[in-house]
């Protein structure tokens, strides 16, 4: 998700991870919000196991993923030819 000119890719993911976690565990507004609502509609235990999985999933995945049809795409070059403006523009 994020990418840095100097730190690795590791450093990066774990400290994008801490500032997720933080943000969400210090907003105690959100987490009162969430604790009401789940206490009046019956379903603490369902927050509790949403709880649970948002701590052990990673913030993001390394999966590379790959188009079926990326060698058809269409190859332009904006910088020899770029693009007409629009006249309601």
């Amino acid at each position: 998700m994020f990418t840095h000119a100097i730190l690795p890719h590791a450093t990066t993911q774990k400290y994008m991870q801490k500032a997720y976690r933080r943000t969400i565990t210090l907003n105690t507004r959100f987490t009162l919000q969430i604790l009401y609502s789940a206490i009046t509609k019956g379903e603490l235990l369902n927050e509790i196991c949403y709880a649970i999985i948002f701590f052990h999933q990673p913030v993001s995945n390394n999966i590379k993923r790959t188009h079926s049809g990326k060698g058809r795409w269409p190859i332009y070059d904006f910088e020899s030819s770029s693009p007409e403006k629009l006249p309601y523009l």
